[in-house]
């Protein structure tokens, strides 16, 4: 299979949905047979691997390899004795090539492999496939009166004798009467206070020095009478 370098180049260095470091053995006939270190990074059906720098960075410029992933198989490996967390990958159509990953937890042996098995086109196309098919099945349903009754008959229904509180009734609605609607009874008028009597007024004792006024006026008159 061949590609166009400078397209890999730029989607290598597009968005992973997975990446990390890896500890890679090529398969056997490869001029390197031993566990090696590299960063890998799984962009759709691409598993790009790149090298470190002596530094321990990774060497972005371009990838050192790439994987296509299609018609293969991804799985954890148990019989590698010397590495304790491994999983591999092997191409159907050359069954002598296994491809061994070792990680650091047997955690990282599972986010990598569930992410690897979902990475082929074929994966997909048959999970859109799936789904194409459902939706189908849903379509015929609904044209189907035999199963929109049976359906209906399964709705459940409450049991008479279920030991759970029955809902209260709700509450009837308070008629609010409107102002307008009222008839007002005529308040009587106030009748006056009937008029207070003026108490009446006793006539005062007369002093001696007015007794005595009273007598010289008396002579007075007789003298001027005689």
């Amino acid at each position: 299979m061949k590609f166009n370098e400078k397209d890999l180049v730029q989607i290598a260095h597009g968005t992973a949905q997975y990446e990390g470091r890896l500890e890679h053995k090529a398969p056997p006939s490869f001029r390197d047979p031993g566990f090696r270190e590299r960063y890998f990074k799984l962009i759709g059906n691409l598993l790009f691997y790149f090298r470190f720098t002596e530094w321990g960075t990774v060497e972005t410029k371009e990838p050192a390899g790439v994987l296509v992933l299609e018609n293969y198989s991804v799985q954890p490996e148990y019989e590698e004795t010397d590495v304790s967390f491994s999983f591999s990958i092997l191409f159907l159509d050359e069954p002598d090539k296994k491809h061994v990953f070792c990680c650091r937890t047997d955690s990282d042996v599972q986010k990598w492999v569930n992410a690897l098995q979902k990475a082929s086109y074929q994966h997909w196309k048959e999970k859109l496939s799936s789904m194409q098919n459902h939706i189908e099945a849903l379509r015929e349903a609904r044209k189907s009166p035999f199963l929109f009754h049976s359906e209906r008959w399964r709705t459940p229904r409450p049991n008479p004798f279920s030991l759970s509180p029955m809902p209260s009734p709700p509450l009837a609605p308070r008629r609010v009467h409107s102002s307008s609607n009222l008839t007002s009874t005529p308040t009587p008028p106030l009748l006056p206070a009937p008029p207070v009597p003026p108490r009446p007024r006793r006539n005062p004792t007369p002093t001696s020095s007015q007794n005595n006024l009273a007598k010289t006026n008396e002579v007075v008159d007789d003298l001027i009478q005689f």
